[in-house]
């Protein structure tokens, strides 16, 4: 009987281990779930965080800046103008004979300032007026590709706006890549030209009838939006 007692103890015994083991992995399975649910809840209101915050910056409008006196790095009002950056492009709103146009630049106005223009006996912006065409003549041999081609299509969006210009496309001298072009230096005319050069050193510099843009990548984008954030006025 002894032996018995002593075998149902023990049996007794191993079942509350047992028991005891399960509760203690239940325990440890629902804390894990704990800590899965936590941080799935944190992941999916970080994402809403960020796609709110994305969102939010996306819709502020050069308008806002102004109203709301923003001061970001990445929307800010420069001489009361509004900016806002967005996916790497900088916009701003201008008014032209009184309406309001929406605008767009490669750099945001501060980070143009270090740049000076040079003025010699400068002729331009009367000739603009005068003849309202103006040449924007490239060096055949230039090898400035993608560069050169947003300098002058930014150029010839803002002479239209700005004083109802016309573009036409030039070169300084013939070449194959020239054909249907018109060639012309600023010895050659007496109408307005735009002289774009991928070089170095970065130059902005008007003489006569001509505008010299000079900058080798970016700094010929830099120096392109520095000129055209001065003819509208936001920059001297």
């Amino acid at each position: 009987m002894a032996k018995k007692k002593k075998v149902k103890k023990e049996l007794k015994k191993e079942k509350k281990k047992v028991a005891n083991a399960v509760k203690k992995d239940e325990k440890n399975n629902l804390a894990v779930l704990y800590i899965i649910i936590i941080c799935a809840l944190v992941i999916i209101v970080g994402f809403f965080v960020i796609r709110s915050l994305i969102a939010n910056s996306a819709n502020i409008t050069p308008e806002d800046v102004i109203l709301d006196d923003l001061n970001r790095s990445d929307a800010y009002a420069y001489n009361g103008y509004g900016f806002v950056e967005n996916n790497g492009v900088w916009k701003t709103q201008v008014e032209v004979n009184l309406q309001a146009y929406d605008v767009s630049f490669h750099n945001g106005p501060r980070d143009l300032e270090d740049i000076s223009i040079t003025y010699n006996l400068n002729n331009f912006s009367k000739l603009l007026l005068k003849y309202k065409r103006a040449y924007v003549a490239i060096h055949p041999e230039d090898d400035g590709g993608s560069y050169l081609g947003v300098s002058a299509s930014s150029m010839g969006v803002a002479l239209k706006l700005v004083y109802g210009v016309t573009v036409i496309p030039a070169c300084t001298q013939n070449a194959t890549i020239c054909e249907n072009r018109a060639i012309i230096t600023c010895d050659t005319t007496d109408k307005p030209v735009i002289m774009l050069s991928h070089d170095a050193p970065m130059e902005i510099r008007y003489e006569g009838n001509c505008l010299y843009l000079t900058g080798m990548g970016d700094d010929l984008i830099r120096a392109t939006d520095k000129t055209i954030m001065g003819w509208y006025g936001i920059l001297q």
